[in-house]
């Protein structure tokens, strides 16, 4: 293994990876992600959503994987590729950051048993989002470009006697489990931008015009844009920097808190509109 980043991984850990909707094979997905990594193809694993679906098609699979049977597929795939001691590590994108947090708040809440020896997961740029946009995540699969989410929902009342919480909320307290959250603003409407309280959320660096600068350089390339922004940080060095960093030394991720950018439409514009 080499690293075109000079980047080493601990010795002793594995990595899990998990896609997004619509993708296909773990392999395929993340192979530009683990090269730059230089992490040990045997240090890898990967879930497929064919375990959930019984689908014979990968990308099919994806697509038609609910989030609850999802988590507890992955949670059993945990359990059956733990190493002794090895510290694990979870990555999702998209679809798969989405499951990777649900699995996580379960393990917060005492569900599906310990964590397996996970120590820390990167969700990148998931559909974790509330309200109307979280709405549409959950149709992403005939909602143009925003992503599917799998059904995957913030607002945690499964404790009906403590009523109903942000579930992304301090996720991996309770549980031991450091989780870093890589999202790309320049892609908008694929991840979240509240500020859930206690979860890290970090920039991916993007030099491409974000949505509002899209529309004003070509419209008809918004929805390409917006999907380009969002795979990015599949092949993003510096997300990559900051995860095989957080693996080594925690809190040592080099990548900006995040602005949490609005999806407000440009204080010119606003003025302008007032005299209409």
């Amino acid at each position: 293994p080499g690293s075109a980043l000079g980047l080493r991984p601990p010795d002793d850990a594995m990595v899990v990876f998990v896609p997004g909707h619509g993708q296909g094979l773990g392999e395929d997905v993340y192979r530009d992600f683990v090269d730059l990594m230089g992490l040990d193809p045997d240090d890898a694993r990967y879930f497929d959503y064919r375990w959930v679906t019984g689908d014979a098609d990968p990308y099919r699979a994806s697509m038609r994987a609910p989030i609850h049977p999802t988590t507890a597929s992955l949670n059993a795939y945990l359990a059956g590729v733990a190493d002794g001691e090895r510290p694990v590590w979870l990555v999702g994108f998209s679809k798969g950051g989405a499951t990777v947090a649900e699995l996580i708040a379960a393990w917060d809440h005492g569900l599906f048993g310990p964590a397996a020896n996970v120590e820390g997961a990167m969700l990148l740029d998931p559909p974790m989002a509330k309200g109307v946009l979280g709405t549409l995540q959950s149709m992403g699969g005939v909602v143009g470009p925003v992503p599917d989410d799998g059904g995957y929902d913030p607002v945690d009342c499964s404790f009906l006697w403590f009523g109903c919480h942000d579930a992304r909320a301090h996720l991996g307290d309770a549980s031991g489990v450091e989780v870093i959250v890589v999202r790309n603003p320049r892609a908008a409407v694929t991840s979240f931008s509240d500020r859930p309280a206690g979860l890290r959320v970090v920039d991916a660096p993007d030099a491409g015009p974000g949505p509002w600068g899209q529309v004003f350089k070509n419209p008809f390339k918004l929805f390409s844009r917006l999907s380009e922004a969002h795979e990015s940080v599949l092949s993003d060095p510096e997300v990559v920097r900051c995860l095989v960093n957080e693996m080594q030394e925690k809190g040592s991720c080099p990548l900006d808190v995040s602005r949490y950018p609005s999806l407000r439409m440009p204080a010119r514009l606003t003025s302008a509109a007032r005299l209409f």
